[in-house]
């Protein structure tokens, strides 16, 4: 039985900063070697980037904001941000973060950024996958190619660059963070749930007899809850039961669910899940209805769900969904 995961951020922490006279580049580029973080390109798909170097204040990146390998440099109290420029063999300036919008410096980053680095806008929130992030400055960099460079990268303060764009001869791409290890936080900060499920299609054996007594056709699904956060999150249950997996036919009925015919015990169950910890639930459904009967075959869905009871006095607040996933799922009968 092969997988599929699906990830989900349910809560997103908005990152609000207070200002200050000084901008300093290590609060925009506050990687240290161990720090990671994962795009996803719109044409090139994942993007994993970090610091696999370091000398002094000099950081070599695999990758730095789409411009491929780079040797840059930050310095706690200094607001300026350097790369090396290998053909001269001396450092050339990228960005003042403490300058005003409109600031430039002259780049020659090869083979397609060779020209002008400007900030074009401060103070901006940008959304990605991994999260919401406040007080960004965007730089708009000059692109010398018509294939190829980056046009646009944003920086989030105490995070690092989230988002860039580039220029294709098919038009422009662009990569956002999606997760990442950064400073000792993680990102996407909230409630990350991951989810495994069968096949698409699942087959029914209809030959005959089918009166004989064969076990039903049963499908697996899997759910992970994991706090990443700092802080502990909170759940209740109004009974023993946690979770539930059930099939889902194209009309929105439910005709089969793995707690049908379990007994759970009666009573109020509060459930602590510690920052950086996950939950998991996993278990098997049967492809029959309530009679024992096999399900028609034709489209339905298969969705798994923590069964927690909203609560204000918990991380499940009143009127908000129940954590849960769910696939498509097609069934067959083999004849």
């Amino acid at each position: 039985m092969s997988k599929k995961t699906f990830f989900l951020s349910l809560w997103f922490c908005s990152f609000i900063f207070i200002g200050h006279n000084f901008t300093f580049a290590n609060e925009y580029v506050p990687w240290v070697k161990g720090d990671t973080a994962t795009y996803i390109d719109s044409l090139n798909g994942i993007v994993n980037v970090e610091i696999d170097r370091e000398n002094a204040n000099w950081r070599h990146y695999n990758n730095f904001a789409g411009l491929g390998p780079q040797w840059v440099w930050t310095n706690t109290g200094d607001e300026r941000v350097f790369i090396w420029n290998p053909a001269k063999k001396r450092k050339q300036l990228l960005v003042d973060f403490d300058g005003p919008i409109g600031s430039a410096a002259t780049i020659n980053v090869q083979p397609c950024n060779i020209g002008s680095a400007i900030i074009i806008a401060r103070d901006e929130t940008i959304e990605t996958q991994a999260g919401k992030f406040n007080d960004v400055i965007q730089l708009d960099l000059e692109s010398s190619c018509a294939d190829g460079g980056v046009t646009n990268v944003w920086f989030a303060k105490g995070v690092g660059v989230v988002k860039w764009t580039s220029m294709t001869i098919i038009g422009p791409n662009s990569a956002e963070m999606i997760s990442g290890s950064i400073q000792g936080s993680a990102y996407p900060q909230g409630l990350i749930v991951s989810a495994a499920f069968p096949e698409t299609i699942a087959a029914i054996d209809m030959e005959p007899p089918v009166n004989i007594d064969r076990p039903p056709t049963v499908l697996r699904a899997a759910l992970t809850v994991k706090n990443n956060t700092e802080r502990d999150l909170t759940f209740r249950f109004n009974s023993g039961q946690q979770f539930d997996i059930m099939i889902i036919d194209s009309e929105g009925n439910i005709v089969s669910t793995w707690s049908r015919g379990r007994a759970f015990t009666e009573a109020l169950v509060h459930l602590t899940l510690a920052g950086g910890k996950s939950l998991n639930f996993s278990g098997s459904v049967e492809l029959t209805d309530d009679e024992g009967n096999a399900l028609p075959a034709g489209s339905y869905t298969i969705k798994i769900e923590m069964t927690s009871a909203p609560n204000q006095d918990t991380d499940h607040s009143a009127g908000s969904a129940r954590v849960s996933a769910s696939s498509p799922l097609a069934i067959w009968h083999a004849l």
